[in-house]
């Protein structure tokens, strides 16, 4: 069962929250995406992203299930095929990092102060994304079960992806989803929550959102000379563009 919640924050600043997210040590989070569906109709996210934030509100974990238990994932509403401004990109901004931390909040942006060690508690609020996987045993998950996408981008020092390379200069329009997965599997009872995650648009206003490869044409240039001019003259010439599909 998949749920889908809006809860805007302060819309005006362009902040829309939902939740919460359950952690179960077996099952990973509930609900399997949580979705935050934005729709077309928000006048604050017109043009196109310059930056964008996750805040994680409320992190409450028990039963020893630490942070660093946790892998986050955020892909952006669309497909490369689908021309709603956005590409469908996922970029996977916290794993492996935080041990100990069970309670808190935390943001995470491209303007964090610091990235989250593995085997220690976050000296920032406001963090660098962060996937220590590189740090860890090899033999230990990094990855999303189904209907997580399969292929996603990474973050320092693992990969090398940033809100702004996955997301900046798209369209924020539509459904956003928030994949939490659970690295070390191990059967319990729920070991926790996260009270609300929000993301945080900052817009570039009368931006053009970028066509979708689909959808691209190439504007070709010709050289026309106009007919029936005196010999002395030197034929003007102008530009006339031709579509191709």
């Amino acid at each position: 069962m998949v749920l889908t919640t809006n809860h805007p924050y302060n819309p005006s600043t362009g902040t829309f929250c939902n939740g919460p997210v359950t952690v179960d040590l077996d099952n990973g989070g509930f609900p399997y995406p949580s979705l935050l569906a934005l729709g077309t109709g928000n006048s604050q996210l017109q043009g196109t992203i310059e930056k964008v934030t996750v805040s994680l509100n409320n992190i409450s974990l028990q039963d020893q299930t630490q942070l660093s238990n946790l892998g986050l994932l955020l892909q952006a509403p669309g497909t490369n095929n689908s021309g709603t401004g956005s590409s469908g990109n996922a970029f996977q901004f916290l794993s492996w990092a935080g041990n100990p931390f069970t309670s808190g909040s935390l943001t995470m942006s491209d303007d964090g102060t610091a990235t989250i060690p593995p085997f220690s508690a976050p000296a920032c609020t406001t963090c660098l994304p962060t996937d220590n996987f590189i740090d860890v045993s090899p033999s230990d998950s990094d990855t999303f079960p189904p209907p997580a996408p399969a292929t996603f981008v990474t973050a320092a020092p693992t990969g090398s992806g940033t809100f702004t390379t996955e997301f900046g200069g798209q369209g924020a329009n539509n459904t956003w989803s928030l994949y939490l997965d659970t690295r070390i599997i191990e059967p319990g009872p729920v070991a926790g929550t996260i009270g609300s995650w929000c993301l945080n648009f900052t817009m570039q206003a009368n931006a053009i959102q970028p066509r979708h490869p689909s959808a691209d044409r190439r504007i070709q240039l010709h050289l026309l000379h106009l007919p029936q001019r005196p010999a002395s003259l030197s034929p003007p010439m102008f530009l006339l563009p031709t579509v191709l599909d």
